[in-house]
């Protein structure tokens, strides 16, 4: 097989990695500038099917969609550095 086929074969779309998450999963976000934006909307589009999905992440320059309200419940946001994407999550 070639480098190319056997690279290929190991990829998956966004939606395809967003359901390998389940509840009770904890997920560890790259930190500052280094979020995964479009991972992270992947799996907000589907947190109607999750249930305490921790997402961890030291400093996040995020917009940090995941720690607002509607989420709750489905999403857990476990921050080590308050950013202003979250603070008023945290702060509540």
């Amino acid at each position: 097989m070639k480098w190319k086929e056997y690279y290929d074969s190991k990829t998956l779309s966004l939606e395809e990695a967003a359901k390998l998450i389940k509840s009770g999963d904890k997920i560890v976000l790259g930190s500052g500038c280094g979020s995964p934006e479009s991972v992270i909307d992947a799996i907000l589009a589907r947190a109607d099917e999750l249930k305490d999905v921790e997402m961890a992440t030291m400093v996040s320059a995020s917009k940090g969609a995941y720690s607002k309200p509607e989420y709750e419940g489905k999403i857990i946001h476990n921050s080590y550095f308050v950013a202003p994407g979250t603070r008023k999550a945290m702060d509540e």
